[in-house]
C-alpha cells in the first residue's frame, strides 16, 4: 500500500508526536485514501443494498408493529419480535450479526497489517455486542444509580447510572484509542479513520439518543415510539455501515498486500 502514501510520508510509527499532530499531519484526509475505499466499496454493491434494505424494513416494521400494538390488534409479545427497539428481537439479532461480522473482518485485517489499532477496533466492536446483548449497561446503571444517584423530575436514578457508565466506558475506550493511534503507522491510521466514523455514529445513537429517549414521558407512547425508531434504526444503520467499511478495507488490504 506504499503507493497510496504521499511521497513526503514514510510508513513508520510516529509515537513521539502528539495525537493532535498525528490527526493533522497523517494522510487521513489524503484524497487517494477516499478513492481507494470508494473503489473497494463499489465491489460490494449487493452488500450495501442489503444493509440499506434491512434498515428500511426494520424502520417500517418498528412503526407498523408499534401502531398495531397501540391499537391492540396484535399482542405485545408478537409486536416485540418485529421491533428493533426490543431486546432480542429479529432485527436486533441481525444487528448483532452485522457487528460480529465486522469484528471478524477487522481482526482479519489486523492480522494482515499486524495493526494494534485494528485489533483494538475489533475488540471494541465485540464489546459493543456483549454490552448490548447482555445488557451490561442496564445492569451497571441500575447498581450505580441505586448507590450514588436519586431520581430527578426528568431522569430515573438508573438513567443517571447508565450515563455515568457510558462516560467511564467512553473515557477508557478513548485512552486505548489514543495509545493505539500513537503506536500505529500512517497507513494503519488512515484505514482506521474511516472505521471511526461509523463507530462515532453508533456511539451517538446509543448514548445521545438513548438519553433523549429517557426524557420522553412514559405515558406518551406515540412520541416514545418515534424516538425509538430514530434511536434504534440509526444504530442498526451504523452497524451495517461499519460492516461495509470493514469488509471493503479487508478486501483492499488483501489485494494491496499481495
Amino acid at each position: 500500500m506504499k503507493h497510496l502514501l504521499p511521497q513526503n510520508w514514510s510508513n513508520q510509527s510516529l509515537a513521539g508526536r502528539s495525537v493532535a499532530q498525528l490527526a493533522i499531519q497523517s494522510w487521513w484526509f489524503h484524497p487517494t485514501a477516499w478513492r481507494e475505499l470508494a473503489s473497494s466499496l463499489r465491489t460490494l454493491r449487493w452488500l450495501a443494498l442489503t444493509v440499506i434494505l434491512i434498515f428500511l424494513i426494520a424502520v417500517a416494521a418498528e412503526a407498523v408493529a408499534g401502531l398495531l400494538e397501540l391499537r391492540e390488534t396484535i399482542s405485545p409479545e408478537t409486536a416485540a419480535w418485529f421491533r428493533v427497539s426490543k431486546d432480542w428481537s429479529l432485527f436486533e439479532m441481525i444487528g448483532y450479526g452485522e457487528l460480529l461480522a465486522a469484528a471478524v473482518f477487522l481482526f482479519l485485517t489486523a492480522q494482515i497489517l499486524q495493526s494494534k489499532l485494528h485489533y483494538y477496533l475489533s475488540a471494541l466492536t465485540t464489546f459493543l455486542v456483549l454490552d448490548d446483548s447482555l445488557q451490561l449497561h442496564e445492569r451497571a446503571g441500575e447498581k450505580i444509580g441505586s448507590q450514588f444517584f436519586q431520581a430527578t423530575a426528568a431522569l430515573r436514578a438508573q438513567d443517571l447510572g447508565e450515563l455515568s457508565y457510558f462516560i467511564v466506558v467512553i473515557l477508557v475506550a478513548l485512552a486505548f484509542l489514543v495509545w493505539s493511534i500513537r503506536v500505529s503507522t500512517n497507513h494503519q491510521r488512515a484505514q482506521c479513520f474511516f472505521l471511526l466514523l461509523p463507530l462515532a455514529f453508533i456511539a451517538m445513537s446509543s448514548t445521545g439518543l438513548d438519553l433523549l429517549h429517557a426524557l420522553v414521558p412514559k405515558d406518551n407512547r406515540l412520541l416514545g415510539g418515534a424516538v425509538a425508531i430514530v434511536e434504534d434504526g440509526s444504530e442498526l444503520l451504523g452497524f451495517g455501515i461499519l460492516l461495509l467499511v470493514a469488509v471493503a478495507q479487508w478486501k483492499l488490504t488483501r489485494r494491496t498486500v499481495k
